[in-house]
Protein backbone atom coordinates (compact mmCIF):
# COMPACT_ATOMS: atom_id res chain seq x y z
CA UNK A 1 0.00 0.00 0.00
CA UNK A 2 1.28 3.55 -1.04
CA UNK A 3 1.29 6.19 0.85
CA UNK A 4 1.39 10.11 -0.23
CA UNK A 5 3.77 12.13 1.86
CA UNK A 6 2.08 15.18 3.54
CA UNK A 7 3.45 17.76 1.62
CA UNK A 8 1.73 16.18 -1.37
CA UNK A 9 -1.36 15.83 0.08
CA UNK A 10 -1.55 19.70 1.09
CA UNK A 11 -0.78 20.79 -2.15
CA UNK A 12 -3.32 18.76 -3.46
CA UNK A 13 -6.17 20.08 -1.25
CA UNK A 14 -4.74 24.29 -1.90
CA UNK A 15 -5.73 23.20 -5.24
CA UNK A 16 -9.30 23.22 -4.86
CA UNK A 17 -10.72 26.60 -3.82
CA UNK A 18 -11.91 26.92 -0.39
CA UNK A 19 -15.57 27.80 0.54
CA UNK A 20 -17.18 27.34 -2.64
CA UNK A 21 -20.64 25.22 -3.18
CA UNK A 22 -19.56 21.74 -5.00
CA UNK A 23 -22.03 20.28 -7.22
CA UNK A 24 -23.24 16.99 -7.10
CA UNK A 25 -21.03 14.39 -8.06
CA UNK A 26 -23.39 12.42 -10.40
CA UNK A 27 -24.50 16.19 -12.23
CA UNK A 28 -20.61 16.50 -12.26
CA UNK A 29 -20.08 13.35 -14.48
CA UNK A 30 -22.76 14.61 -16.61
CA UNK A 31 -20.78 18.17 -17.32
CA UNK A 32 -17.29 16.00 -17.66
CA UNK A 33 -19.36 13.46 -20.32
CA UNK A 34 -20.46 16.66 -22.02
CA UNK A 35 -16.73 18.27 -22.28
CA UNK A 36 -15.10 15.11 -23.12
CA UNK A 37 -17.67 14.62 -26.54
CA UNK A 38 -17.86 18.25 -26.89
CA UNK A 39 -21.51 18.04 -27.09
CA UNK A 40 -23.80 21.09 -28.45
CA UNK A 41 -26.12 21.99 -26.04
CA UNK A 42 -29.17 24.21 -24.50
CA UNK A 43 -28.31 25.85 -20.86
CA UNK A 44 -31.55 26.90 -19.18
CA UNK A 45 -30.29 29.35 -16.66
CA UNK A 46 -32.19 30.59 -13.14
CA UNK A 47 -32.42 33.25 -14.66
CA UNK A 48 -34.59 31.89 -17.31
CA UNK A 49 -31.92 32.79 -20.05
CA UNK A 50 -31.42 29.95 -22.56
CA UNK A 51 -27.91 29.33 -23.62
CA UNK A 52 -26.74 27.32 -27.22
CA UNK A 53 -23.04 26.18 -27.62
CA UNK A 54 -20.67 23.48 -27.41
CA UNK A 55 -19.11 22.35 -24.21
CA UNK A 56 -15.40 22.44 -23.85
CA UNK A 57 -14.00 22.34 -20.33
CA UNK A 58 -14.56 23.43 -16.25
CA UNK A 59 -12.53 25.86 -14.64
CA UNK A 60 -12.83 28.54 -12.36
CA UNK A 61 -13.43 32.24 -12.62
CA UNK A 62 -11.78 34.88 -10.65
CA UNK A 63 -14.50 34.27 -7.82
CA UNK A 64 -13.84 30.93 -7.65
CA UNK A 65 -17.10 29.65 -8.82
CA UNK A 66 -16.87 26.63 -10.84
CA UNK A 67 -17.76 27.28 -14.39
CA UNK A 68 -18.45 25.29 -17.56
CA UNK A 69 -16.55 26.61 -20.90
CA UNK A 70 -18.32 26.81 -23.99
CA UNK A 71 -17.72 28.11 -28.01
CA UNK A 72 -20.31 29.30 -29.96
CA UNK A 73 -19.45 30.89 -33.52
CA UNK A 74 -15.54 30.95 -32.02
CA UNK A 75 -16.34 32.70 -29.36
CA UNK A 76 -15.66 31.43 -25.79
CA UNK A 77 -18.28 31.88 -22.95
CA UNK A 78 -18.19 30.78 -19.49
CA UNK A 79 -21.37 29.48 -17.39
CA UNK A 80 -21.49 29.27 -13.84
CA UNK A 81 -22.33 25.81 -12.78
CA UNK A 82 -24.54 27.03 -9.83
CA UNK A 83 -26.59 28.96 -12.31
CA UNK A 84 -27.57 26.18 -14.65
CA UNK A 85 -31.14 24.66 -13.87
CA UNK A 86 -31.52 22.18 -16.91
CA UNK A 87 -29.03 21.15 -19.25
CA UNK A 88 -30.08 19.47 -22.54
CA UNK A 89 -27.84 17.92 -25.47
CA UNK A 90 -28.82 19.03 -28.72
CA UNK A 91 -27.56 15.46 -30.90
CA UNK A 92 -29.18 11.95 -30.56
CA UNK A 93 -26.02 9.85 -28.46
CA UNK A 94 -25.80 7.11 -25.95
CA UNK A 95 -24.93 8.74 -22.83
CA UNK A 96 -27.13 11.85 -21.55
CA UNK A 97 -30.10 13.68 -23.59
CA UNK A 98 -31.17 15.68 -20.40
CA UNK A 99 -30.03 16.68 -16.84
CA UNK A 100 -32.34 18.89 -14.35
CA UNK A 101 -29.75 20.52 -11.77
CA UNK A 102 -32.37 22.45 -9.61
Amino acid sequence: MSHRPDSLAKESMSNQPTGVAMLKCDLHDYIEIVCLYRYPLCLTLASGEQVYATALDTRYNSARQECLVLTHAGTEQWVVLEDITLLEVTVPNPHVQQVRFK
